[in-house]
C-alpha cells in the first residue's frame, strides 16, 4: 500500500500476515506476573487457543499476538490500561513482561512461578 500526504513522499507499507501460535507455544507464557512498582499481579493463562490476562479487579483481558513476525513475544489487547505486552526470556524460559500503555513504557512484571 502506498500513502501520500499533502503531496509529500509516498509512505510504503507492506502486508504482514498474522503470526499464528500453537497451543504448545502459548503454554510457555502461562504464569503469575508481579509488578513491584504497582504492587499488583496478573495471571496469564491459555483460554480458547489464546492468551488471557486475569486481574482481581480488572477481570479478563484477551491478548492477541503481534502481527509483526520479528516481534514474536509481543501481544496486544484492546484495553486502554493493558495495550502492549512484550514478554522477555532467557534460555527459552519466559521471565517476565514489559507493559506499554498510554504514556507508560516498559512497566516491568516479573514472573513469580519460574
Amino acid at each position: 500500500m502506498f500513502v501520500e500526504i499533502n503531496d509529500g513522499s509516498p509512505i510504503v507499507s507492506e502486508r504482514n500476515d498474522p503470526v499464528e501460535r500453537t497451543q504448545e507455544e502459548l503454554f510457555k507464557y502461562e504464569g503469575t506476573y508481579f509488578s513491584e512498582e504497582l504492587q499488583t499481579s496478573y495471571r496469564i493463562e491459555v483460554n480458547n487457543n489464546a492468551l488471557s490476562a486475569y486481574h482481581l479487579r480488572n477481570g479478563e483481558i484477551t491478548l492477541v499476538p503481534s502481527k509483526v513476525p520479528s516481534q514474536q513475544h509481543r501481544f496486544d489487547s484492546d484495553t486502554w490500561w493493558f495495550t502492549k505486552v512484550k514478554f522477555y526470556s532467557e534460555n527459552g524460559v519466559i521471565l517476565g513482561f514489559k507493559l506499554d500503555t498510554g504514556r507508560i513504557r516498559d512497566l516491568n512484571f516479573e514472573r513469580l512461578d519460574v
